[in-house]
């Protein structure tokens, strides 16, 4: 065994049991407690290192069932980290009081660097990569450095500005779906208040037109009373006029009585004057009418 191999396998001891150790961990604590990227990045490592045992598990698993299960396990986990990358990538691009311009450019080549090291777990599938040995896979990658040109930097940059405008125009219909969703809560609450209204408003309506039927109704009783009064008067005038003629003597009272009655009839529809101003004249007009007509013997 070369001394290459024995540091190798002592780094993946020591990186191992490292979170048993209080000390360092508070040590960490105290040096990282404003750098995010030192937090998230620890808790990469340490994830891809318990994938890695799952895979050495999985591996030596007699039982398929819970091979796959871990594999299935190891394949979600990979997944998650993934998607750590990108805020990786946010996070090496800021600087943090107390680091250099070397540390900064270490930090953007190990983020560069995960992705290949999270696609290299094994975790069952056919296009995982096959590594040899059971301590190559945990060795530190720290050493890999990646060339990218400007163009590929300039396209990860857009790429970012992109996402972001995106999730602030997600953002701005989440919040115009939020209060159009108020709104029509609001509507349907003034609906229901609205409801119990309208219901008291047909109620009167119908009692109004109850009442305006009912009032129509008399009305019209009250019109053919009126008609039937005035044929009773005009009955009970012509009864008098009847008897009036039965109780005189001569031509010219009865024509008098007649006359009399027609021009009663008549002020009474006009409005004029009543018959009796003109009773006399009448009379002595019709009494010449009819001594002149009468033969002398």
């Amino acid at each position: 065994m070369s001394v290459i191999d024995i540091l190798t396998r002592v780094d993946a001891i020591c990186k191992k049991y490292d979170k048993y150790d209080i000390d360092k961990q508070r040590g960490d604590s105290n040096v990282s407690g404003d750098d995010a990227f030192a937090r998230l990045f620890s808790v990469v490592e340490s994830d891809i290192e318990s994938a890695l045992e799952k895979a050495e598990t999985a591996a030596g698993e007699k039982n398929r069932a819970a091979a796959v299960a871990l594999n299935a396990e190891i394949r979600r986990t990979k997944a998650r980290l993934m998607e750590e990358v990108p805020k990786l990538e946010k996070l090496a691009l800021k600087k943090v009081k107390g680091l250099s311009r070397e540390e900064l450019a270490v930090r953007n080549d190990l983020v560069l660097a995960l992705p290949e090291r999270i696609q290299a777990i094994p975790d069952g599938s056919t296009t995982a990569t096959k590594q040899k040995g059971s301590w190559s896979a945990s060795a530190s990658r720290s050493e890999i450095r990646i060339e990218t040109s400007s163009g590929i930097k300039a396209f990860r940059q857009e790429y970012e500005m992109r996402k972001m405008k995106q999730d602030q125009g997600l953002d701005v219909i989440a919040e115009g779906l939020d209060t159009l969703k108020n709104m029509a809560h609001d509507m349907n609450e003034e609906m229901d208040r609205q409801v119990p209204l309208m219901d008291e408003i047909d109620t009167k309506v119908d009692r109004a037109t109850a009442d305006l039927k009912n009032t129509n109704v008399r009305l019209k009783e009250t019109v053919t009373q009126q008609d039937l009064a005035e044929e009773n008067q005009g009955i009970k005038d012509i009864l008098q006029s009847q008897h009036c003629i039965e109780e005189m003597n001569c031509p010219s009272e009865v024509f008098c009585c007649l006359f009399r009655l027609t021009r009663a009839g008549g002020s009474s529809r006009s409005g004029g004057q009543p018959a009796c101003a003109t009773d006399s004249g009448a009379k002595h007009s019709l009494d010449e009418s009819h001594h002149s007509t009468v033969p002398r013997v």
